[in-house]
């Protein structure tokens, strides 16, 4: 509305240069609540999607027609299907031809029907009714619950996600009976609570790690965030983010136990350089607090 342009969008559009209509998002998911305020700001953002082996575009959203939470409708010359297994597979011009002198690698990753021959992307995905793909998660990620449920852990993290006290978070249940999740707790944003609640007398600047730091201010900080995490209204305040994140989440889906962790990922081995979480590396780390609060 004439009110949100005169006060928030309009700044936006300065800080943008004055010029920017729109804009192209891929490599990760786009947070739809970030699509549908710059969208509302004025600005048309057209997520696709696609991969190296792709060149990369395999399917994108139109200026005309944004669907949120999509990645569009396939490229012209392309042609995108589902496989029985929820794979999304494609075959197109812009597909490269295979991996130079890899046969095995090859075989993997391409097959032939009646239609010709088709790139397996190793993500998971569906078509809506107007023919709009979405993602749904990696093949390789997805989770097997003991009770024989398969869970995209991308859909119960990106819901989680959306709230802005939660930094990462990471679904755990291989061979589990319900899902865990490790988060790390967004530190700036969680102070901010605690102190509005007088809860804590920290800033965030007490608690900040930071490059360079010695050894000694970084053990002080982590012991504090250790104290933070370790409060009982902190869990409380945590269960509630996962009650509200993830009501429209089927239950099978949903983080039931959780372990708050005072590490910064992005300064462990945990993350790659894009920010996408290494699960594995996630599972060793903390194994051990993961075993804790599972109950069978």
């Amino acid at each position: 509305n004439w009110l949100a342009e005169k006060l928030v969008f309009h700044k936006i559009h300065d800080i943008m240069g004055g010029r920017l209509r729109f804009m192209f998002s891929g490599g990760a998911a786009l947070n739809p609540v970030l699509a549908k305020f710059f969208f509302a700001a004025g600005f048309k953002i057209m997520e696709g999607y696609g991969l190296t082996e792709t060149s990369p575009v395999l399917s994108v959203n139109r200026m005309n027609h944004i669907k949120f939470g999509t990645v569009g409708l396939p490229v012209p010359d392309t042609k995108i299907k589902i496989a029985p297994d929820g794979e999304i597979i494609a075959q197109g011009p812009q597909v490269f031809q295979g991996y130079w002198n890899k046969p095995e690698e090859n075989q993997m990753a391409f097959t032939e029907d009646e239609e010709g021959k088709w790139y397996h992307t190793g993500d998971l995905g569906e078509f809506d009714d107007e023919g709009f793909l979405k993602i749904t998660g990696r093949k390789k990620t997805v989770i097997v619950l003991r009770t024989g449920k398969k869970v995209s852990p991308v859909v119960t993290e990106g819901a989680i996600a959306l709230d802005r006290h939660i930094a990462h978070v990471c679904a755990i249940g291989d061979d589990l009976k319900y899902l865990i999740g490790v988060i790390e707790p967004n530190f700036e944003y969680l102070v901010e609570y605690l102190s509005d609640k007088d809860l804590i007398k920290w800033d965030y600047e007490d608690v900040e790690l930071y490059k360079g730091m010695s050894k000694e201010e970084y053990a002080e900080r982590m012991a504090m965030r250790k104290r933070i995490i370790e409060m009982p209204e902190v869990k409380q305040f945590y269960e509630k983010i996962l009650n509200d994140t993830q009501k429209e989440l089927s239950s099978f889906e949903r983080i039931k136990s959780f372990v708050l962790v005072p590490d910064e990922w992005s300064e462990y081995d945990v993350l790659t350089p894009s920010m996408k979480m290494k699960r594995r590396a996630i599972m060793e780390k903390y194994g051990t607090q993961i075993k804790d609060i599972y109950v069978e």
